[in-house]
């Protein structure tokens, strides 16, 4: 799994092209997904994997991962119908992938933890008939990873009649509250009735939101409804874009003083992904009520906010390997590796979209980045760090197999592989 010797040849646009670099990071994705297949779970008829969950702040367990998207079986099998031609034997990755599809779904009805994301996944890799949830056990809840707008998105993406999607559009109008001149979201009330705090992101926050209001808006709602929409997006817009810092980017406000990360979940790489996915939006002509160009401003700072953050993480990776060798992984400050949520993942995500994008100025130091960190990961991708801090895992957001669709990503652009990080947006 060794990186090959550099080498460098002129692309179609005369930019120096670093072979090496991109042959390494295409083997490294070509050796997660391997251990992703040799790592599956056989009972019968049925495919699985195993993974990791914490019950505090020190105890994790080992266990059979459950059928959702988020760190289940149903995204392992998404991203490996996405990898399989990276394996040696394309068709077996590809049988086992519709293998894994959950045949039943979760009681939850969110994008990445139940029953909406399930469905998505059933159509995808089947290409059979899919509906998701009705909105009604999700009243009040905005998010994007357990609520109403990740809901959206799925009802959009699996072609839902315009009532469908007005329906869930409707209820996730009817969440938040005014502050100021903007519009903030804070989730349900906790058990003991106390109020959520509103928080910015992709996860649990305004990005969620208006991903989800965007791409509503883009399906041509009725005038009402699209009034409605564009209202809330310039409001929920404004309230996140208020709590920017220009050097630091975009705050985690569940923490007093709220600290400033690069992450996926909370932080400026799903808050960038979220921009660069409107951007082409509204370059594409759907009138957000936003303009375009500070959708784009906004989402090429968050690059360049996570360029700095996958060469920090270089820069650690070769000073650690230089002092104490592979042995002791800890190339962030959380030690989350290259998964997607809580680690060097969500950054690397988002500048593989901006490649794809057409924005390549960041694509080989990218690699070069990648594989600087894999030195210190280690040569078998089963040890590789999990979003849990512990080592063997497969799930998307939190394991190997989200790792592996990045690594590719970066590797082989003109694949056209989706972001994982942006799993449930129509295509």
């Amino acid at each position: 799994m060794s990186p090959r010797q550099t080498s460098t040849h002129r692309g179609g646009d005369g930019a120096a092209v670093d072979t090496g670099a991109r042959e390494g990071v295409e083997t490294l994705a070509r050796a997660a997904t391997q251990a992703v297949v040799g790592a599956a779970l056989h009972d019968g008829g049925r495919v699985g994997w195993v993974t990791w969950s914490r019950t505090d702040a020190v105890t994790t367990a080992l266990h059979v991962a459950g059928p959702e998207v988020y760190d289940g079986d149903a995204g392992v099998a998404w991203a490996l119908g996405l990898l399989a031609p990276l394996h040696p034997r394309p068709e077996e990755a590809l049988a086992l992938a519709r293998a894994a599809v959950p045949a039943r779904a979760p009681g939850a009805a969110g994008l990445l933890d139940g029953a909406a994301g399930v469905a998505l996944v059933r159509a995808a890799l089947t290409g059979a008939p899919a509906t998701a949830p009705a909105p009604g056990s999700l009243t009040g809840c905005s998010d994007h990873l357990d609520g109403l707008s990740g809901l959206l998105l799925a009802t959009l993406s699996l072609g839902a009649p315009p009532r469908e999607s007005a329906a869930v559009g409707r209820a996730l109008l009817d969440c938040g509250r005014a502050d100021g001149e903007g519009w903030c979201h804070p989730g349900p009330p906790d058990e003991h009735g106390a109020a959520a705090t509103p928080l910015t992101g992709l996860a649990h926050g305004s990005s969620g939101v208006l991903l989800a209001l965007g791409h509503w808006l883009a399906s041509d709602p009725a005038p009402p409804l699209a009034r409605a929409a564009r209202e809330r997006f310039l409001r929920t817009w404004l309230w996140e874009s208020a709590w920017v810092d220009r050097v630091l980017g975009w705050p985690d406000l569940r923490d007093e003083p709220p600290a400033y990360p690069v992450l996926w979940c909370h932080g400026a790489a799903g808050v960038t992904a979220v921009r660069l996915e409107l951007g082409r939006l509204a370059d594409a002509g759907v009138d957000l009520g936003v303009p375009a160009t500070a959708l784009r401003s906004q989402a090429d700072a968050g690059v360049l906010l996570c360029r700095e953050q996958v060469e920090l993480s270089a820069e650690a990776a070769r000073r650690q390997l230089a002092d104490t060798g592979p042995a002791s992984v800890r190339v962030d400050p959380h030690d989350a590796g290259l998964t997607l949520c809580h680690g060097l993942g969500g950054p690397l995500d988002v500048l593989a979209s901006a490649a794809a994008d057409g924005d390549a100025e960041h694509l080989e130091a990218t690699r070069t980045a990648v594989l600087q960190v894999a030195g210190l990961l280690g040569e078998d991708p089963h040890l590789w760090p999990t979003g849990q801090r512990t080592r063997g895992g497969y799930g998307l957001f939190q394991g190997l197999s989200g790792t592996a669709l990045v690594l590719a990503r970066l590797a082989r652009p003109e694949l056209g592989l989706p972001s994982p990080g942006l799993f449930g947006v129509p295509v």
